[in-house]
């Protein structure tokens, strides 16, 4: 995993550790583009970024070599403009690029696997799959969590960074519920379970990039899950909140509806549990460990077959 020349190595690799358990981590920034080498880059650095040089603070712009020796991917984590960090500018992705003819492409959703597949410019059998994986410390049965649900407060989580207008519109509306709302932030993965195990419903109104986190997390803590429709969250298998997931009429949700699906949740949180939504929501999010296993040697197969397509 490729990252920018000044970043917090030692920081990012016990990250890792600590999130995915990880015992077996290295950092290094020189000797990245050997034969042996598979680089995987993410795709918010735009395709200028390639190749990685030991002899260069920043990555080669677009007069880089046509030859390279490692197997570069380029890791998709969301659909959003790429940053060019020497110019600090953004830029929409630009899929006619010559360097993106000349990698992989990882796709961490659907929706961007989608949009790669039918935008005419990549060959389909450059573009794969790799969705992470929820890490198992959230991780629990229907029977542990049913066991919890008549303990649990009045409690609407919700992600302080993600949507921020949204989140600020819907908790107006919301001001003659009985409940609290609180920020999900600032907090160590048990700390975040304790909080999701004792809460009733996790919202997210923010962009969707991606697949996002915090809102598979909070589902398999026992949480409903209230989401909007922007990005990823458009389509029901990177997001599978069901009829909990609101769209835009206008371009604006309607926070009224929202309120009563919240008010609803709180009211009726056992029957909110046992809704086939939210359970495919649970068994959806454990399915995914084997799924990224299953990713990652389609990912290492599709490698083999067709080489290093740099070359």
């Amino acid at each position: 995993m490729v990252y920018p020349p000044d970043f917090d190595g030692q920081g990012v690799m016990e990250y890792y550790k600590n999130y995915y358990g990880i015992d077996i981590a290295e950092t290094r920034l020189e000797n990245l583009d050997e034969p042996d080498t598979v680089q995987i880059v993410p795709a918010g650095w735009g395709p200028d970024w390639y190749p990685i040089s030991p002899d260069t603070q920043y990555c080669i712009q677009a007069n880089c070599p046509n030859a390279f020796h490692s197997t570069k991917i380029m890791y998709w984590l969301g659909w959003t403009v790429w940053q060019h960090w020497e110019i600090k500018l953004d830029v929409e992705p630009d899929l006619t690029h010559k360097n993106l003819q000349k990698v992989y492409h990882a796709c961490q959703s659907q929706r961007t696997y989608d949009l790669l597949m039918n935008s005419g410019c990549i060959k389909p059998e450059r573009i794969f799959f790799l969705r992470e994986h929820t890490v198992d410390t959230f991780m629990h049965s229907d029977e542990e969590l049913r066991t919890t649900l008549d303990k649990r407060k009045n409690l609407v989580l919700f992600n302080p960074v993600k949507g921020p207008e949204n989140a600020r519109s819907l908790m107006k509306v919301c001001r003659d519920l009985n409940c609290t709302f609180i920020p999900v932030t600032g907090m160590s993965h048990q700390q975040m379970v304790d909080l999701g195990m004792q809460s009733k419903v996790y919202i997210d109104f923010g962009p969707f990039p991606g697949r996002e986190k915090i809102h598979r997390e909070m589902a398999v803590c026992g949480c409903s899950i209230i989401t909007g429709s922007d990005g990823s969250a458009n389509n029901p298998i990177d997001v599978p909140s069901g009829p909990r997931k609101f769209f835009r009429m206008g371009g604006h949700y309607d926070w009224i509806a929202v309120k009563k699906q919240i008010k609803w949740d709180l009211e009726n949180h056992e029957q909110a549990f046992d809704d086939f939504h939210m359970q495919h929501y649970r068994e959806s999010v454990r399915a995914e460990k084997p799924r990224f296993e299953n990713d990652v040697d389609n990912m290492l197969a599709t490698i083999k077959i067709y080489g290093n397509l740099v070359d």
